[in-house]
């Protein structure tokens, strides 16, 4: 009996370093397709994690606490919402709708079955480091073969198809219309800054290691090269607040560090100022109406006057198919579930932010910021926020995580509180 629990709990932590992953790398992993038609790697992975951890929680006889009834509550909310929106929506869109739905809910069914610990983030933090330094690498490749040779490479594994591989090659193509701008092992420039940006702000504001200059550099240098909006708009936002910081704990004093900082990012800067094909990208970006810089376009659907009332009230499902612009998260919050979304997540922000730590507290912030120009909370992005930022302990006893002694149970400590 000792034996077969042994072998039980080893297959666990197997299951737990798996469910990390997937979480931390969905948004590029993702990109490689399956057999199954729209389905990426990580989608299956997920499914297949999530029945499983489903089939332990029963086996395990857990008992539901009042976490697990906040996010099966929204999750009811959300199926309510979806039905009130079909009763008055043409049929068309029904296929549309519940499919987005569907697989927005098997998103949210993470936190339901599998729990976040204070030992199960620190594995994150250093699975989002390992991913940000290999992505930067690639992007500085990326860079260096471009300019000398005209040529632009793939981030991607060789052999695996991409999902959807017509738009992913055609996004190679216009690389070289757009002046060279990488998108690493992302589907766009911008999926780079958002994922390397938050890696940023996580180690200037809640890392517990101070000396840790050349990763901060990095990755700096890293999203100033991107070219991408949101990568500097990161960079920008990052530094600003830390200067704000150090004004506020008096803490003015340039050491040697800050100096080497400056002097080594300063000619990358001048020479992405003064590049000719950087400068040209950014302004046809700003010259296109579909740039990240007229994103906040899709703000302007707060002021439609000609939505029914069931619209403005319950919104118009998740269906992407009316509006013709860009919308980022807040826009799309109240297109998706109306007023009626925007007060339930108000109140689960309100509810979150009052629990976590100080250091989830970056991670709400950061998300918030970028949410302004990026579908960030609607999208594959959103699972990193899972792994980062609630410790979500949905069931008592909790799936045992194996540590020094496997004999008991990991407690929760710390991040979040009850």
């Amino acid at each position: 009996m000792f034996l077969y629990r042994n072998i039980y709990l080893k297959k666990l932590k197997i299951a737990e370093y798996l469910m990390l992953f997937i979480l931390t790398t969905f948004p590029f992993l993702n990109l490689y397709a399956t057999p199954i038609k729209s389905v990426g790697i990580s989608d299956l992975l997920l499914l297949i994690m999530l029945i499983y951890y489903i089939v332990v929680a029963f086996r395990e006889r857990m008992f539901i606490t009042s976490i697990f009834k906040y996010r099966f509550l929204i999750i009811c909310l959300i199926v309510v919402n979806y039905l009130i929106v079909m009763y008055f929506t043409d049929g068309y869109m029904y296929k549309s709708i519940l499919l987005r739905t569907l697989r927005f809910i098997i998103y949210m069914s993470v936190g339901l079955f599998f729990q976040i610990t204070p030992e199960r983030r620190k594995i994150v933090r250093k699975i989002i480091n390992i991913s940000c330094i290999w992505a930067t690498l690639i992007l500085v490749l990326e860079n260096i073969i471009f300019k000398l040779f005209g040529v632009y490479i793939l981030g991607f594994i060789p052999g695996i198809p991409l999902m959807p591989e017509e738009a992913i090659r055609e996004q190679v193509e216009n690389i070289y219309m757009m002046g060279g701008r990488p998108f690493s092992i992302f589907s766009e420039p911008s999926a780079y800054g958002m994922y390397v940006g938050l890696g940023l702000a996580l180690e200037m504001f809640a890392s517990d290691e101070k000396d840790k200059f050349f990763l901060r550099w990095f990755l700096t240098a890293g999203l100033i090269l991107s070219g991408s909006t949101t990568g500097l708009a990161s960079v920008i936002i990052i530094y600003l607040v830390a200067f704000i910081k150090r004004l506020l704990n008096h803490n003015m004093k340039f050491q040697k560090n800050d100096c080497l900082f400056v002097a080594t990012l300063l000619p990358l800067v001048i020479y992405v100022l003064l590049s000719s094909s950087s400068v040209q990208s950014m302004i046809a970006r700003i010259a296109d109406g579909n740039s990240s810089y007229d994103r906040i376009e899709g703000f302007k659907i707060f002021g439609n006057t000609n939505y029914s009332f069931v619209e403005i009230l319950f919104g118009h499902g998740m269906n992407d198919n009316i509006e013709e612009f860009f919308m980022s998260s807040y826009p799309r919050l109240y297109y998706y579930w109306g007023v009626f979304g925007i007060i339930m997540v108000g109140l689960l922000l309100l509810w979150l932010y009052k629990k976590v730590d100080r250091k989830s507290k970056v991670v709400i912030w950061f998300i918030l910021f970028l949410n302004i120009a990026t579908g960030w909370s609607w999208g594959q992005f959103n699972l990193v926020s899972y792994a980062l930022l609630v410790p979500m302990v949905p069931m008592v006893p909790m799936v045992p995580m194996v540590t020094g002694n496997e004999n008991e149970n990991e407690k929760m400590e710390g991040g979040f509180t009850e």
